[in-house]
């Protein structure tokens, strides 16, 4: 019984939080594309239009907007590495002035993958609107994870 209690007590001391950031660069599709409007953030901090436009900066040819967004996380004390999943938001006003896309996907390193991002109104009930779909890159370094999004080209 003694033993199960130090047991119990080893595995409750060994949780705890930390904090693993993600580092964006958001770019445009292609070089004819004209600066673009963007602002990435973390949701769960805010999600109103006021706190997106906090970051908001523009993305254009050969300069990628870019923002850091640190999670906090529950972990064992064994558990490293960067965070199994990501998760922020991202605003486009260029796109749509209405609401914010959430992007939500589990990184794999050196993996490009497509990402469906989820459109969010300001002030629920919105129009549902379709997802944007967005080119994503990752790689680790160290505890974060640094992302590539690409933005679909606009006419």
């Amino acid at each position: 019984m003694v033993l199960l209690a130090v047991f119990a007590a080893v595995v409750l001391a060994a949780c705890g939080t930390g904090t693993f950031d993600a580092h964006y660069q958001v770019s445009v599709a292609d070089d004819s594309t004209a600066a673009v409007p963007v602002s990435m953030f973390d949701p769960m901090m805010g999600n109103t239009q006021d706190w997106a436009e906090r970051t908001l900066g523009t993305a254009s040819p050969g300069k990628p907007y870019e923002a850091t967004i640190t999670a906090v996380e529950s972990r064992m004390l064994t558990d490293t590495g960067p965070s199994p999943e990501l998760s922020a938001g991202l605003y486009l006003p260029s796109l749509r002035t209405d609401g914010w896309y959430s992007v939500s996907f589990t990184p794999e390193d050196g993996v490009d993958q497509q990402v469906s991002a989820k459109f969010v109104p300001w002030d629920p009930p919105g129009t549902p609107q379709a997802p944007v779909q967005l080119r994503v890159g990752s790689t680790t370094d160290g505890d974060a994870w640094n992302v590539s999004i690409v933005l679909p080209a606009t006419s």
